[in-house]
């Protein structure tokens, strides 16, 4: 025997009712409960009876004037409206918690154990527990009282995991009656965030041009490697599309679902390097956060860290690097507690690393660390093959952008192009392409449009420059009669650097200053004999 709800269908008429409850009394049954519906049905919960009862029952008062229908249903109405918000409050991602005012929990769903104790673990009953107890709230319940609207909050949670808390207060009569939590994990926000902002902007291999031996080999390469796990090191000229090959390597990996982060480690001086990477406490350095940050391992999590211009790295951030890389583990500026991570390191340079490493400028131990698999790029020189397509690539964007028709490159414009040298690789066709277009409004362009980076600037000095050049020149016509433009060049080249070295003592800076590498500046030094 079992409990059985049933629903009637029926015209309203006077005396109904009484012979529908008729019914029950003559197979002397019982009901447990009734409901009624505006739209005029009757809803039944009858104490538990046989099969062959409930059917008699049925059949009766089907044949009582003014039913038009009766069968049986799972739920009445109350209890069918409750199943409906238990459903949707276990369907929903987010982990919710209802507390009352003295902080015990009433109510919660699956999402909120798995949040607050770890997957696995189902049946721990969290009613009637103080909130606290999970969560180390950065408030009083008593401080809520009064908040209005929503308070967002982040928390490092048990096990390093860290998860975004929105609290809503809910008042009745003016008092705090009811709170209600709802946890984000902070892997489903960071996905939300890359899907949304980053993933828009990622490339894979179908975006990088090419038709030329050595970009075929190179991506065949890349390919083989982008699924592993293994560091890489894509090593190129400036311009050559270093980041573009570090997105297509994600986007063709296992961890394309996760974040793909960059940072320039020219960009950011040490000690802000050190807190974008590893993150910081609250109250570590003087305009910190409050409620510190994450750093950039903590957020990429599970996908790639993209370390550009490596070798720009101080070798004071070096070591710390090689450490954490080592470990897999990280601490925040100012933080006694480490945390675990699962990044890929793609980093990238235009530098000669090995020749870095033999003057003191970057750590062996650290590059055969980062460079598992080597990527080198060939320079655009090295791969002319390639400049038709890229031309043409590149015409076709620029027109889209500027909502103008296609052009026609006329082969005497492509011959010029293959003719140049391209110090500036790729990104400086792409300019010049650009450039070009946007200066001559044809739908044919040939090499008389080509506007290369070749426009003259007139020259102004001021007196004091114009005397130091003057006194340059003097001193050569004094050594020899004859002046060689070449002299003058590095003879000013050579005061600059005496100047440069007395005022920074320090290569990386001087190179910073004059837009070149402190490699370089190094090899000048030796050339004219400057020491510190």
């Amino acid at each position: 025997m079992k409990k059985h709800t049933l629903m009637i269908d029926f015209e309203d008429r006077v005396g109904l009712g009484y012979e529908i409850f008729n019914c029950f009394l003559q197979k002397n049954t019982s009901l447990e409960q009734m409901e009624a519906s505006a739209s005029g049905k009757i809803y039944l919960r009858t104490q538990p009876i046989e099969t062959q009862e409930l059917v008699d029952i049925m059949d009766m008062i089907k044949n009582i004037h003014g039913v038009n229908n009766i069968e049986k249903v799972p739920y009445l109405p109350s209890e069918l409206k409750a199943h409906e918000s238990q459903y949707v409050f276990e369907a929903i991602k987010e982990g919710i918690l209802v507390v009352n005012s003295q902080g015990k929990i009433l109510e919660y769903n699956k999402s909120a154990i798995v949040l607050l104790l770890g997957k696995g673990i189902k049946d721990e009953d969290l009613r009637g527990k103080l909130i606290t107890n999970y969560l180390q709230l950065p408030f009083t319940l008593r401080e809520l009282t009064g908040a209005k609207g929503t308070q967002r909050v982040k928390l490092l949670q048990q096990e390093n995991k860290i998860c975004y808390l929105n609290v809503w207060p809910i008042y009745a009569e003016g008092q705090l009656f009811r709170i209600i939590f709802v946890l984000q994990d902070i892997e489903a926000v960071r996905k939300l965030v890359y899907n949304v902002t980053i993933l828009p902007q990622m490339h894979n291999f179908g975006d990088i041009i090419f038709q030329s031996k050595p970009m075929r080999e190179l991506v065949n390469k890349a390919l083989c490697a982008a699924d592993s796990d293994a560091n890489i090191l894509i090593i190129g000229e400036s311009g050559t599309g270093k980041e573009l090959l570090a997105k297509s390597l994600h986007m063709t990996s296992k961890r394309k679902e996760y974040p793909f982060v960059a940072v320039n480690c020219a960009a950011l001086p040490e000690n802000l390097l050190e807190s974008e990477l590893f993150g910081y406490e609250e109250g570590s350095f003087t305009g910190s956060r409050k409620g510190g940050k994450e750093g950039l391992f903590e957020f990429a999590d599970k996908g790639t860290l993209f370390l550009d211009e490596i070798g720009e790295m101080p070798l004071g951030m070096q070591a710390k690097l090689l450490r954490v890389l080592q470990d897999h583990k990280a601490r925040r500026v100012g933080g006694l507690r480490e945390y675990s991570f699962d990044v890929r390191i793609i980093s990238a340079t235009n530098k000669n690393l090995k020749e870095a490493i033999s003057i003191g400028e970057f750590r062996s131990d650290l590059y055969y660390r980062l460079n598992v698999i080597p990527l080198i790029i060939p320079p655009l020189r090295e791969r002319k093959d390639d400049i038709p397509l890229l031309a043409q690539h590149f015409a076709e964007k620029v027109c889209q952008k500027l909502g103008r028709p296609p052009v026609i490159l006329r082969d005497d414009l492509l011959q010029e192009l293959l003719k140049y040298d391209w110090p500036g690789n790729v990104r400086e066709l792409e300019n010049v392409i650009e450039r070009t277009i946007i200066f001559n409004e044809g739908r044919e362009l040939g090499a008389k449009n080509l506007i290369f980076d070749r426009t003259e600037f007139p020259v102004t000095l001021s007196p004091d420059k114009e005397r130091i050049l003057m006194r340059v020149i003097e001193e050569i016509l004094q050594r020899d009669n004859q002046i060689r433009l070449k002299d003058i060049m590095e003879m000013i080249e050579r005061e600059i650097l005496l100047f440069l070295v007395k005022k920074y003592r320090s290569s990386r800076r001087i190179g910073q200053v004059l837009g070149i590498s402190n490699t370089a500046v190094i090899n000048k030094m030796h050339k004219y004999g400057i020491t510190y």
